[in-house]
Protein backbone atom coordinates (compact mmCIF):
# COMPACT_ATOMS: atom_id res chain seq x y z
CA UNK A 1 0.00 0.00 0.00
CA UNK A 2 0.94 3.62 -0.50
CA UNK A 3 -0.35 6.09 2.08
CA UNK A 4 -1.19 9.62 0.89
CA UNK A 5 -1.61 12.45 3.39
CA UNK A 6 -4.53 13.97 1.48
CA UNK A 7 -7.08 12.93 -1.11
CA UNK A 8 -5.45 15.34 -3.55
CA UNK A 9 -2.08 13.63 -3.14
CA UNK A 10 -3.82 10.29 -3.60
CA UNK A 11 -5.30 11.49 -6.89
CA UNK A 12 -1.91 12.77 -8.07
CA UNK A 13 -0.27 9.42 -7.32
CA UNK A 14 -2.95 7.59 -9.29
CA UNK A 15 -2.46 10.02 -12.18
CA UNK A 16 1.25 9.22 -12.07
CA UNK A 17 0.49 5.54 -12.55
CA UNK A 18 0.30 4.06 -9.06
CA UNK A 19 -2.57 1.53 -9.08
CA UNK A 20 -5.60 3.11 -7.41
CA UNK A 21 -6.28 0.00 -5.32
CA UNK A 22 -2.89 0.44 -3.63
CA UNK A 23 -3.23 4.10 -2.65
CA UNK A 24 -5.08 5.03 0.53
CA UNK A 25 -5.65 8.40 2.17
CA UNK A 26 -4.68 8.64 5.83
CA UNK A 27 -4.11 12.11 7.31
CA UNK A 28 -1.56 12.95 9.95
CA UNK A 29 -2.90 12.42 13.47
CA UNK A 30 -3.64 15.30 15.83
CA UNK A 31 -2.55 14.97 19.47
CA UNK A 32 -5.85 16.31 20.76
CA UNK A 33 -5.22 15.95 24.49
CA UNK A 34 -1.79 17.62 24.46
CA UNK A 35 -2.99 20.41 22.20
CA UNK A 36 -6.08 21.14 24.26
CA UNK A 37 -4.19 20.96 27.55
CA UNK A 38 -1.96 23.74 26.21
CA UNK A 39 -4.61 26.34 27.00
CA UNK A 40 -3.42 26.05 30.62
CA UNK A 41 0.10 27.24 29.67
CA UNK A 42 0.00 31.04 29.22
CA UNK A 43 2.59 32.26 26.69
CA UNK A 44 4.66 35.29 27.57
CA UNK A 45 4.61 38.01 24.92
CA UNK A 46 3.72 41.68 25.06
CA UNK A 47 1.19 41.31 22.24
CA UNK A 48 -1.03 39.14 24.43
CA UNK A 49 -1.20 41.83 27.13
CA UNK A 50 -3.63 44.02 25.19
CA UNK A 51 -7.13 43.58 23.80
CA UNK A 52 -5.90 44.00 20.21
CA UNK A 53 -6.66 40.93 18.03
CA UNK A 54 -3.61 38.70 17.63
CA UNK A 55 -2.87 36.86 14.40
CA UNK A 56 -0.53 33.88 14.66
CA UNK A 57 1.32 31.99 11.92
CA UNK A 58 3.57 28.97 12.43
CA UNK A 59 6.26 27.55 10.16
CA UNK A 60 9.85 27.69 9.01
CA UNK A 61 10.93 31.03 7.61
CA UNK A 62 11.32 29.76 4.05
CA UNK A 63 9.85 30.87 0.69
CA UNK A 64 7.42 27.94 0.68
CA UNK A 65 5.54 29.44 3.66
CA UNK A 66 5.27 32.83 1.89
CA UNK A 67 5.26 34.94 5.02
CA UNK A 68 5.99 37.96 2.83
CA UNK A 69 2.41 37.81 1.55
CA UNK A 70 1.13 37.52 5.12
CA UNK A 71 3.13 40.53 6.28
CA UNK A 72 1.89 42.61 3.35
CA UNK A 73 -1.67 41.50 4.11
CA UNK A 74 -1.22 42.52 7.74
CA UNK A 75 -0.18 46.00 6.62
CA UNK A 76 -3.49 46.34 4.75
CA UNK A 77 -5.50 44.99 7.69
CA UNK A 78 -3.75 47.44 10.03
CA UNK A 79 -5.07 50.34 7.92
CA UNK A 80 -8.63 49.36 8.87
CA UNK A 81 -8.31 47.46 12.14
CA UNK A 82 -5.56 47.43 14.74
CA UNK A 83 -4.03 43.94 14.93
CA UNK A 84 -0.80 42.23 15.89
CA UNK A 85 0.98 39.41 14.04
CA UNK A 86 3.27 36.78 15.53
CA UNK A 87 5.17 34.49 13.16
CA UNK A 88 6.54 31.52 15.10
CA UNK A 89 9.47 29.85 13.41
CA UNK A 90 13.07 30.17 12.34
CA UNK A 91 14.83 29.93 9.01
CA UNK A 92 16.92 31.52 6.27
CA UNK A 93 14.28 34.16 5.41
CA UNK A 94 14.49 35.89 8.80
CA UNK A 95 16.66 38.81 7.68
CA UNK A 96 14.62 39.50 4.56
CA UNK A 97 11.31 39.32 6.42
CA UNK A 98 12.65 41.56 9.20
CA UNK A 99 13.67 44.15 6.61
CA UNK A 100 10.21 43.96 5.05
CA UNK A 101 8.60 44.58 8.44
CA UNK A 102 10.77 47.67 8.81
CA UNK A 103 10.12 48.90 5.27
CA UNK A 104 6.36 48.70 5.92
CA UNK A 105 6.70 50.46 9.29
CA UNK A 106 5.27 47.44 11.11
CA UNK A 107 7.89 47.05 13.84
CA UNK A 108 5.23 47.54 16.54
CA UNK A 109 2.72 45.32 14.72
CA UNK A 110 4.68 42.25 13.57
CA UNK A 111 7.09 40.18 15.63
CA UNK A 112 9.14 37.09 14.77
CA UNK A 113 9.98 35.56 18.18
CA UNK A 114 11.72 32.54 16.65
CA UNK A 115 11.16 28.81 17.05
CA UNK A 116 8.59 27.97 19.72
CA UNK A 117 7.87 24.43 20.88
CA UNK A 118 5.14 23.58 21.34
CA UNK A 119 3.38 26.45 19.54
CA UNK A 120 -0.07 25.47 20.83
CA UNK A 121 -0.23 27.81 23.86
CA UNK A 122 0.46 30.71 21.51
CA UNK A 123 -2.11 29.47 19.03
CA UNK A 124 -4.66 29.07 21.82
CA UNK A 125 -4.33 32.76 22.69
CA UNK A 126 -4.70 33.91 19.08
CA UNK A 127 -7.78 35.53 17.62
CA UNK A 128 -6.95 33.93 14.28
CA UNK A 129 -4.41 31.54 12.81
CA UNK A 130 -3.27 32.36 9.28
CA UNK A 131 -1.50 30.02 6.87
CA UNK A 132 -0.04 31.66 3.77
CA UNK A 133 1.77 28.65 2.28
CA UNK A 134 2.34 28.14 -1.41
CA UNK A 135 2.19 24.36 -0.96
CA UNK A 136 1.40 21.89 1.82
CA UNK A 137 1.31 18.12 2.02
CA UNK A 138 -1.52 18.28 4.56
CA UNK A 139 -1.30 21.36 6.77
CA UNK A 140 -0.82 20.17 10.34
CA UNK A 141 -1.00 23.64 11.83
CA UNK A 142 -4.51 24.13 10.42
CA UNK A 143 -5.69 20.89 11.98
CA UNK A 144 -4.11 21.85 15.31
CA UNK A 145 -5.80 25.26 15.26
CA UNK A 146 -9.17 23.60 14.65
CA UNK A 147 -8.49 21.30 17.60
CA UNK A 148 -8.23 24.44 19.74
CA UNK A 149 -11.34 25.95 18.22
CA UNK A 150 -9.29 28.84 16.78
CA UNK A 151 -10.61 30.42 13.55
CA UNK A 152 -8.30 30.06 10.55
CA UNK A 153 -7.67 31.64 7.19
CA UNK A 154 -5.56 29.80 4.64
CA UNK A 155 -4.36 29.95 1.10
CA UNK A 156 -6.02 27.40 -1.14
CA UNK A 157 -2.65 25.78 -1.57
CA UNK A 158 -2.20 22.26 -2.84
CA UNK A 159 -2.84 19.88 -1.31
CA UNK A 160 -4.35 19.86 2.18
CA UNK A 161 -6.05 23.12 3.24
CA UNK A 162 -9.23 22.73 1.17
CA UNK A 163 -9.79 19.24 2.57
CA UNK A 164 -9.06 20.25 6.15
CA UNK A 165 -11.41 23.24 5.97
CA UNK A 166 -14.18 21.29 4.21
CA UNK A 167 -14.04 23.33 0.99
CA UNK A 168 -14.03 26.59 2.93
CA UNK A 169 -16.96 25.83 5.23
CA UNK A 170 -14.72 25.95 8.30
CA UNK A 171 -12.33 28.69 7.22
CA UNK A 172 -11.75 31.13 4.40
CA UNK A 173 -9.60 29.95 1.49
CA UNK A 174 -7.80 32.53 -0.66
CA UNK A 175 -5.58 32.51 -3.72
CA UNK A 176 -1.89 31.79 -3.18
CA UNK A 177 0.31 34.87 -3.12
CA UNK A 178 -2.47 37.51 -3.27
CA UNK A 179 -2.07 39.69 -0.17
CA UNK A 180 -5.20 41.75 -0.88
CA UNK A 181 -7.39 38.64 -0.79
CA UNK A 182 -5.69 37.44 2.36
CA UNK A 183 -6.25 40.79 4.07
CA UNK A 184 -9.97 40.77 3.24
CA UNK A 185 -10.34 37.20 4.52
CA UNK A 186 -8.61 38.11 7.78
CA UNK A 187 -10.90 41.07 8.35
CA UNK A 188 -14.05 39.11 7.50
CA UNK A 189 -13.10 36.19 9.74
CA UNK A 190 -12.26 38.43 12.69
CA UNK A 191 -15.69 40.02 12.30
CA UNK A 192 -17.61 36.76 11.77
CA UNK A 193 -15.68 33.74 13.08
CA UNK A 194 -17.14 30.26 12.51
CA UNK A 195 -18.64 28.35 15.45
CA UNK A 196 -15.93 27.07 17.78
CA UNK A 197 -17.69 23.73 18.32
CA UNK A 198 -17.75 22.99 14.59
CA UNK A 199 -14.00 23.54 14.34
CA UNK A 200 -13.23 21.25 17.26
CA UNK A 201 -15.57 18.53 16.00
CA UNK A 202 -13.74 18.54 12.68
CA UNK A 203 -10.39 18.04 14.42
CA UNK A 204 -11.81 15.10 16.38
CA UNK A 205 -11.83 13.18 13.08
CA UNK A 206 -8.02 13.15 13.10
CA UNK A 207 -7.44 11.86 16.62
CA UNK A 208 -4.46 9.54 17.07
CA UNK A 209 -6.75 6.59 17.81
CA UNK A 210 -8.81 7.06 14.64
CA UNK A 211 -5.72 7.47 12.46
CA UNK A 212 -4.11 4.42 14.09
CA UNK A 213 -7.22 2.38 13.31
CA UNK A 214 -6.89 3.27 9.64
CA UNK A 215 -3.26 2.13 9.58
CA UNK A 216 -4.28 -1.13 11.26
CA UNK A 217 -6.87 -1.64 8.52
CA UNK A 218 -4.28 -1.05 5.79
CA UNK A 219 -1.88 -3.47 7.47
CA UNK A 220 -4.60 -6.10 7.70
CA UNK A 221 -4.87 -6.22 11.47
CA UNK A 222 -8.41 -4.85 11.60
CA UNK A 223 -11.51 -5.07 9.47
CA UNK A 224 -12.50 -1.80 7.76
CA UNK A 225 -15.15 0.14 9.63
CA UNK A 226 -18.68 -0.17 8.27
CA UNK A 227 -19.77 3.10 6.62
Amino acid sequence: AVVALSESVRAELVDLGVPARKVVFIPNPVDLSSIRDSINIPPSHRFFESEVPDLVAVGRLVPLKDFETLIRATALVQERLEVRLLILGEGPERDRLTRLVGDLSLAEVVDLPGYVSPPWPWMAKASLLVMSSRFEGWGNVLAEALALGIPVVSTDAPTGPREILDNGRLGRLVSVGIHTELAEAILETLENPPPRDALMERADEWSASQVADRYLEVLGFREPATP
